[in-house]
């Protein structure tokens, strides 16, 4: 099943650069003059106005790229995947004490907020609420490894106690012995909610691949790349897989592995001519191999309703 993933709000405190509770909410406010960048969710007791899309800017230096940065540690920390985290460091309490973050979002039409402690890698504590009318529904509330559950669960609690360590997030737990929280997708949100960086190794964000395997996909890219005015025809993609060989002399042992690489090539049509020229991904502009690098992961969180945050979005997009 695709689920509709949306985000209301995250707060974070005592990390990096936000010494004090910081909020950044995706609500919207003045309808009436951004009323194409706005869309409604229904959720079981209310109407909410969300951004379809939105742009923080500020000076160099301040904290812009921290507001990823604090997203890649909610999103990691639910999903038990690496992260790097520091407390605000300009202050000497801060350093010692616990760093705060939270995220509101929906699932469909129901709306579930999460939120967690942690100093030095230990979690402090963590909490999820579903919203309803008038009230929240706790799901859930860890005080170190203390956790108290959700009325209709507590059966389930001397199953899990055991297996909630000092540094894994009880949502983590939760999913790999499959309870569902009264068949909530909760780490649905998690796993669709994607950071990309103005440095990152571009051939790691998509799976280029699953343009050969869907024309339909592909034709979307060259129709959005020919609205940027980008006179390309078509894209080939080739996949090489190179057998690699390792001799151990001294063990007489042979190890056989492989390396796989992707061969991308451009195709652009010569004038008056019908012939194709086909060049390869490096020599077009850097312009061309960024939008073409971040175009499928803009396409796919448009299309399965993920949501995606980018740093210098600005860099080579003129």
């Amino acid at each position: 099943k695709t689920y509709i993933n949306m985000l209301k709000h995250i707060k974070v405190k005592n990390f990096l650069s936000f010494k004090n509770l910081t909020e950044i909410f995706f609500e919207s406010s003045n309808y009436w003059w951004k009323k194409d960048n706005v869309f409604d969710i229904i959720s079981s007791w209310k109407k909410t106005t969300l951004e379809k899309s939105m742009i923080i800017y500020w000076a160099n230096a301040s904290w812009k790229s921290n507001v990823l940065r604090t997203i890649v540690v909610i999103r990691s920390f639910a999903l038990r995947k690496n992260f790097a985290f520091s407390p605000f460091l300009l202050d000497n309490l801060s350093r010692n004490n616990p760093s705060f973050f939270e995220v509101s979002f929906f699932v469909d039409n129901k709306e579930f907020k999460y939120n967690f402690e942690l100093l030095r890698w230990n979690v402090i504590s963590e909490n999820l609420y579903e919203l309803q009318k008038w009230t929240e529904i706790n799901l859930f509330t860890r005080n170190k490894q203390e956790i108290s559950f959700w009325g209709s669960f507590i059966s389930f609690k001397w199953q899990l106690e055991d297996k909630v360590k000092e540094w894994v997030s009880f949502l983590w737990v939760l999913d790999q012995f499959n309870w569902k929280l009264n068949n909530k997708p909760i780490l649905h949100f998690f796993n669709n909610l994607n950071s990309l960086w103005s440095n990152f190794d571009w051939i790691q964000t998509v799976d280029l691949l699953k343009l050969n395997e869907n024309e339909e996909n592909k034709k979307f890219i060259l129709e959005f790349l020919k609205c940027a005015d980008i006179d390309i025809c078509d894209i080939k993609i080739e996949e090489t897989i190179w057998e690699i060989i390792d001799f151990n002399l001294e063990k007489k042992d042979v190890k056989f592995s492989q390396w796989k690489s992707l061969k991308i090539e451009f195709w652009h049509k010569v004038k008056w001519s019908k012939e194709l020229v086909y060049f390869p991904l490096p020599n077009e502009s850097q312009w061309t191999q960024k939008l073409f690098w971040i175009l499928w992961m803009v396409i796919i969180t448009i299309m399965e309703e993920w949501v995606l945050f980018f740093d210098e979005i600005e860099n080579n997009l003129h």
